[in-house]
């Protein structure tokens, strides 16, 4: 398998390994999943809108951003 995705046979197991115990990734490994939880939760309060809509009012729109609330003038 390791010729044919061509990667070392230590790089294999090292993920074998992780896959079966969770405590073993790097602590970027589990802050990445902790972030991705956060982006995918605004994205879903966001009604699965990914950025702002412009429009030529000077209205202002509200985002919300991993918890923070901004309001944005256009």
């Amino acid at each position: 398998m390791c010729k044919v995705l061509r990667i070392a046979p230590s790089t294999w197991y090292a993920r074998k390994a992780q896959k079966a115990d969770p405590r073993k990734r790097s602590n970027r490994a589990k802050a990445d999943d902790a972030m991705s939880l956060k982006i995918r939760q605004v994205f879903e309060d966001n009604f699965g809108v990914y950025g702002v809509r412009m429009s030529g009012t000077n209205s202002g729109v509200k985002a919300k951003m991993l918890g923070v609330t901004l309001w944005l003038a256009l």
